[in-house]
């Protein structure tokens, strides 16, 4: 299963590909709950996170049965892929410049990992993201 460079790469730990499926979907699992899945079913999930469009339906499917059950939410809309959201270049500030270029550039679970850092004000983890992304 493939992580983006600047996640942990603990496989216990839910990747944000996996994440971005989840919210999709309008699911919210607890980690306990990832970790009792078998390998392949974590790794469909996440593979369905990378793909452009997540099917929601798929992931729903994948995770019937699975315990603790997980709270359905409401399934939570990607960032825009043709300009940058104002929360993240809010966040990222002058020092870290994002034009819509290099914006569209990004895959979707890059985008989906800076806006969802920059919305829960992680300021630490989208610099370290950036960072990882455009200056290596």
């Amino acid at each position: 299963m493939a992580r983006l460079p600047f996640e942990d790469p603990d496989p216990s730990f839910i990747p944000l590909a996996g994440r971005r499926a989840l919210d999709r979907a309008g699911l919210k699992l607890s980690l306990r709950a990832w970790q009792s899945l078998s390998f392949l079913v974590r790794e469909t999930v996440a593979r369905l996170g990378e793909e452009d469009e997540v099917d929601g339906a798929r992931v729903r499917e994948l995770l019937e049965g699975v315990a603790p059950e997980p709270e359905r939410i409401e399934p939570l809309a990607d960032p825009p892929a043709g300009a940058v959201p104002a929360e993240v270049s809010g966040a990222l500030g002058g020092e870290r410049p994002l034009d819509a270029e290099k914006w569209r550039g990004l895959s979707p679970v890059a985008r989906y990992a800076l806006f969802s850092y920059a919305r829960r004000g992680r300021a630490e983890k989208l610099a370290g993201a950036y960072d990882s992304l455009f200056r290596s």
